[in-house]
């Protein structure tokens, strides 16, 4: 059986030396790039928002219940979601195959879960740059997870009656009723990342979902005066930065 594993594991890394090898020394011509849009129309036929869904949330799971291997699970994190963004910015919104799938994973519940559960959710320091621990990246896939689920909410409110698990879940919590704790913490996390964020299409993904929270009455009266007063002072300081290029449309 030792010599067997040990003949196995010699053969793998023959075969990995080789195929690098052929990689290396393939002349450029012979390779093919896919077409963009055949890639993304494969992933869509081999359910890859289901596939992805079901990764992602045991890849938040295994990154919070494992303290001692946190740094390799927000790699393998940061890389499905990174996947994840690319294709949900490519087909722009999911047809209903697609979002039947999602809502049917537990994406959207754990999400919200463990991005409530972090103990430095209610605890970011507006003044602090200090955003450089595993955990607090590993929260910030979480929040930028959510507010693509939510804009594929906000897209199908128009078409459609379907009630808003992201805006909703992170509202309420476990509870049936509306958490303060909550609201105030996520819009001081929204706030935060907006006078941050380098990414114009994460900007206006909070936007969107700052729209949801003053247009919903229960909402609106739970926001501070100090946050609605820096609020006005970055939505002026955006819309004077924003221009009109293809990425911002």
């Amino acid at each position: 059986m030792f010599d067997r594993n040990k003949r196995d594991k010699h053969r793998g890394r023959e075969l990995e030396r080789v195929s690098m090898h052929y990689f290396l020394n393939c002349p450029t011509e012979q390779l093919e790039l896919l077409p963009a849009d055949m890639l993304y129309s494969a992933l869509s036929e081999f359910n890859f928002v289901a596939v992805a869904s079901h990764f992602i949330s045991a890849q938040i799971k295994a990154a919070n219940g494992n303290l001692q291997s946190t740094d390799t699970s927000y790699v393998i994190l940061k890389f499905s979601c990174d996947i994840f963004f690319e294709y949900l910015f490519h087909i722009e919104l999911f047809n209903d195959g697609e979002f039947t799938c999602l809502t049917n994973t537990d994406l959207i519940p754990t999400v919200i879960t463990y991005l409530l559960d972090n103990e430095n959710f209610n605890n970011y320091d507006l003044d602090s740059d200090d955003f450089e621990n595993e955990d607090k990246l590993i929260a910030y896939e979480e929040f930028k997870l959510l507010l693509l689920i939510n804009e594929q909410y906000m897209m199908r409110s128009y078409t459609s009656n379907v009630n808003n698990r992201v805006f909703d879940g992170l509202m309420r919590g476990k509870s049936e009723q509306p958490n303060l704790t909550n609201i105030t913490g996520f819009i001081n996390l929204l706030i935060y990342h907006l006078n941050r964020e380098e990414s114009n299409i994460i900007k206006i993904l909070i936007l969107k979902f700052l729209y949801l929270v003053f247009t919903t009455s229960y909402v609106t009266k739970m926001v501070y005066l100090n946050d609605l007063k820096i609020l006005i002072d970055i939505f002026i300081r955006e819309l004077n930065n924003m221009d009109n290029s293809k990425e911002n449309r």
